[in-house]
């Protein structure tokens, strides 16, 4: 039963970490992350959607948060 419940923790703590881990760290990452989905959702590569990409980088690298239609979030290295 020790066992079980070891084994059921690692488990939970990988499922909870990894997404975590395997997400833009950078504001440049992030950056990335918007273009790519734009020239892949709306097959867009200079219009409005990576406009708002390249307005939300330079926001992130001066204040580490990336604000977005889609995502509102801090915490983001600025490089």
């Amino acid at each position: 039963m020790r066992k079980f419940r070891l084994i059921s923790g690692i488990c939970f703590a990988a499922l909870v970490l990894l997404p975590q881990l395997a997400a833009a760290q950078t504001c440049s990452a992030r950056h990335k992350a918007c273009t790519d989905y734009c020239a892949k959702t709306f097959k867009d590569t200079a219009g409005p959607c990576p406009g708002k990409c390249a307005t939300s980088l330079n926001n992130c690298k001066q204040t580490g948060c990336w604000v977005s239609d889609y995502e509102n979030k801090c915490g983001y290295k600025k490089g």
